[in-house]
């Protein structure tokens, strides 16, 4: 995956905006694709790609929080052209969590219970080790 710098975002971003819109349909608390870009051009979230040769294959869109054990790495979106975004890029991005300490992967999804609960977002994690 290649870091995307913020000055270079502009030249990205129709593809980028392409697939967040798809993740939003997947679902989302709400955010913009709009949102993502602000975000990384003020240096709060980062963009990563991932391409085959010329051909853009996905992305990424990580932020850094702190808990109670440390640092996650969490992902705000991820999308690949084949589906399953976070697994394809698990083994890079466990790589990325411990250059910066990172000790948990986190990730958020809609998820369906029930008839007697409203659909909400659902947080994942994996350990870093």
């Amino acid at each position: 995956m290649k870091f995307i710098h913020p000055d270079e975002l502009k030249k990205y971003w129709v593809w980028v905006k392409q697939g967040l819109l798809k993740v939003i349909e997947a679902g989302s608390d709400g955010w913009i694709p709009e949102d993502v870009y602000t975000s990384i051009k003020l240096n709060q979230a980062t963009l990563h790609i991932a391409s085959e040769g010329e051909h853009f294959t996905g992305f990424v869109v990580l932020t850094v929080t702190e808990g109670y054990e440390g640092k996650k790495l969490f992902i705000w979106a991820a999308y690949h052209t084949a589906g399953n975004a976070v697994k394809k890029y698990l083994p890079e991005l466990e790589q990325m969590a411990k250059k910066i300490g990172a000790k948990k992967i986190e990730f958020q999804s809609m998820r369906n219970w029930d008839k007697y609960y409203k659909r909400g977002m659902t947080t994942f994690s994996h350990e870093v080790f």
